[in-house]
C-alpha cells in the first residue's frame, strides 16, 4: 500500500508556486453583514454593517496533489451584536 506524505505548511518544498497560491488564496475570508430592521409603522433603519475575519488550515497530500481544508474559525474575539 502507498504512505501518503502531508504537509501543512505553505514553504513547504513539497508544493509548488501555483499550489501554494491557490492555498493562501482560501485559507483566509472577511464577511459581512448588515441587518435591516422593519417595524410596523416606521420607516426601514439599517443597523451599523458588523465584519468577521476567518481562517482556516489545511493539509497538502504530497502524492495526490489534493488540498483538504479545516473548518472556518474567527480570528480573535470577534463579537457579533445582538439584534434590539
Amino acid at each position: 500500500y502507498l504512505v501518503h506524505d502531508t504537509a501543512d505548511d505553505l514553504n513547504s518544498p513539497t508544493s509548488d508556486d501555483k499550489t501554494k497560491k491557490e492555498i493562501e488564496a482560501n485559507l483566509t475570508k472577511t464577511e459581512t453583514r448588515t441587518i435591516t430592521v422593519h417595524e410596523p409603522g416606521k420607516d426601514a433603519k439599517n443597523l451599523p454593517a458588523q465584519t468577521v475575519s476567518l481562517h482556516r488550515t489545511f493539509s497538502y497530500d504530497v502524492l495526490t496533489g489534493q488540498v483538504t481544508y479545516g473548518d472556518w474559525t474567527p480570528d480573535g474575539s470577534t463579537t457579533l451584536v445582538a439584534l434590539p
